[in-house]
């Protein structure tokens, strides 16, 4: 499957930073990897849910996983980066675990909340942390949950991301980079 396959969405905020580079730099106070190259990129989302709160976004515009091709490059390439930037949270923030989930809800422009003009109907993988401070209730849904220390600011996570990432280079302690 490919971008014919598939048109990039003019509703879409991850498909206007993949189209945009103006976009892009306008955003870079949050995009946390991005490489002409790769066939994903990670950034912080605008609304995180908890501390540490990141999103794997495919470049290419599948409506959800479904539509990948299980035995392909691509997909491969995508789950490398998922399992790659989940340990990266999980040593850098010394999250206790990192839960993987993705949703990609698809709304017509008429459908969204006023003011809102964009869509993220793109297939997108978000990576929440659970530190030990937060474990959820049995039966609840830790990331509904509002953090009682509140969350620690999007430059601030990203700040210690990149040091971490930094630091791992200069030692060689890991691959830097999902494959």
């Amino acid at each position: 499957m490919n971008d014919q396959d598939h048109q990039h969405s003019e509703n879409c905020f991850f498909c206007r930073l993949i189209r945009d580079k103006e976009s892009r730099d306008k955003e870079s106070y949050r995009i946390v990897e991005w490489e002409e190259d790769e066939d994903y990129f990670a950034i912080l989302p605008e609304k995180p849910k908890i501390s540490g709160h990141l999103l794997v976004v495919s470049k290419h515009p599948f409506n959800d996983i479904t539509e990948m091709n299980a035995d392909s490059d691509e997909t491969l390439s995508l789950l490398k980066a998922v399992v790659y930037w989940s340990k990266i949270l999980k040593k850098c923030l010394h999250a206790e675990k990192v839960y993987v989930m993705t949703m990609c809800d698809h709304w017509d422009p008429e459908e969204l909340p006023k003011g809102q003009k964009e869509t993220t109907e793109h297939l997108h993988f978000h990576l929440l942390p659970r530190y030990k401070t937060n474990r959820p209730e049995r039966g609840e849904w830790f990331f509904t949950r509002k953090e009682e220390n509140g969350f620690e600011s999007r430059p601030f996570v990203l700040e210690k991301i990149k040091a971490y990432l930094t630091e791992c280079k200069r030692r060689k302690r890991i691959k830097v980079g999902p494959t």
